[in-house]
């Protein structure tokens, strides 16, 4: 999970997390191996025309100070295979305003946006800045619901349901001060054949609509959480659930307003994917105690694993090196799960704080992780309100990663 007002370590934390240690492999996880780690990121972002604070696409909310080129910045990386191509979704940054959208013809490289020739900016059509990349909703965020606040979509996730891709993030709105969940489906003036997308070239029009009505849901049931929203969704598919494919929507209770525990919920979500109902369930929460290094639980993903299911989650900070990615062990997309005692991928030489990633099918049946990570010399984002960055480090990001895995 990214906050929308980031942040990067203070220069006494950073000594200790830029020693980065080995990653942990499968004896910690069973059911999955990791395959060759990545040496470069999958998006390498593109040079600014001008600077961050003077591009008028910075939605209000969204600092692109903060950003002083576009660095390929893509946390809370998804990604779908759609047709011939492959659609990432990440977070919202001064690139995707929003929240960006990036395609590739490779399944682990070669990430870029799309340059829309044309902006409307003030009413009047003007050619795109540089940096302007592919947001989502569209040049200034037209598909988003009058509700939601500008610059505060996060953690994005894409599914195919009922014959349409839907994009489910959460969002900031203007009678909520929490996050609550949200769900966007793809414009059928971009829907190919099957789940292909058409890539526009010069357009006006959201990519995304935000479905009609209320959010999903802004809290928890009371017996996980209060005073706390939600955050991190992701949709799971059980193909054989009984009576036919079922989707459902993994979530975290807690957004980061509350010292209260995190907690990964499952809910059913109706046949067309456009909203939740049934019973909540607990698939898993933070033991500090057991394990140290699960400051929080986020971001969770699953797929299946023969009889069971592999629970993909974040642990730890996301603005450090320790920041990581687990497995745990689950009977079925409701739970119950059995945690992990150590972590399935920690930093490499080439990735500090791997994390807030999800499985994603590269064949029928084979995965990769998503992930977003720091460059190791730059961990952090600059000029945030956690600490100072290090000496010549002026474009922290959270660059696209993907790494194969083995399922077993």
């Amino acid at each position: 999970m990214r906050r929308v007002f980031a942040g990067f370590v203070s220069a006494m934390v950073l000594a200790t997390l830029l020693a980065v240690p080995s990653p942990a492999r499968a004896a910690a996880s069973p059911g999955i191996t990791l395959g060759a780690l990545p040496a470069a990121p999958a998006f390498d972002g593109q040079p600014c025309g001008h600077p961050a604070s003077a591009d008028w696409t910075c939605p209000h909310g969204n600092r692109c100070s903060f950003l002083h080129s576009c660095t390929g910045d893509a946390p809370d990386p998804t990604i779908a295979k759609a047709g011939s191509i492959y659609l990432a979704v990440t977070t919202g940054t001064a690139l995707g305003n929003g929240l960006q959208i990036l395609e590739s013809s490779s399944p682990d490289q070669g990430y870029h946006g799309w340059a829309l020739t044309t902006c409307d900016h003030g009413g009047q059509f003007e050619p795109c800045p540089q940096r302007w990349g592919s947001s989502a909703f569209g040049p200034n965020n037209a598909g988003l619901a009058k509700r939601d606040l500008p610059g505060s979509q996060t953690s994005p996730d894409l599914a195919f349901i009922n014959g349409s891709w839907h994009l489910y993030f959460n969002s900031m709105t203007t009678k909520s001060s929490y996050n609550c969940l949200e769900v966007a489906v793809l414009n059928p003036a971009f829907a190919g054949q099957g789940k292909s997308v058409t890539i526009p070239t010069s357009t006006n029009d959201p990519i995304f609509k935000v479905a009609s009505g209320p959010p999903l849901a802004c809290s928890p049931p009371p017996q996980f959480a209060t005073s706390t929203g939600l955050v991190d969704p992701s949709a799971v598919i059980d193909q054989g659930a009984p009576g036919g494919p079922a989707a459902r929507l993994l979530y975290k209770a807690n957004d980061g307003s509350s010292p209260a525990p995190a907690y990964l919920l499952s809910q059913a979500l109706t046949s067309d994917g456009l909203r939740l109902t049934g019973p909540v369930a607990e698939l898993l929460t933070n033991d500090t105690v057991q394990r140290p290094w699960e400051k929080t639980v986020e971001n969770p993903s699953m797929i299946p694993d023969g009889g069971s299911w592999l629970l993909l989650f974040s642990a730890g900070l996301w603005y450090s090196s320790n920041y990581s990615e687990a497995v745990a062990v689950c009977q079925s997309p409701s739970g119950p799960c059995t945690q992990p005692s150590s972590r399935l991928l920690r930093s490499f030489p080439s990735a500090a704080g791997p994390a807030g990633g999800s499985f994603f099918q590269v064949g029928p049946s084979s995965y990769d992780i998503a992930i977003a990570a720091w460059d190791p010399s730059c961990i952090g984002y600059t000029s945030d309100s956690h600490g100072s960055s290090p000496p010549g480090c002026t474009t922290g990001a959270r660059q696209l990663f993907v790494v194969p895995v083995t399922v077993h």
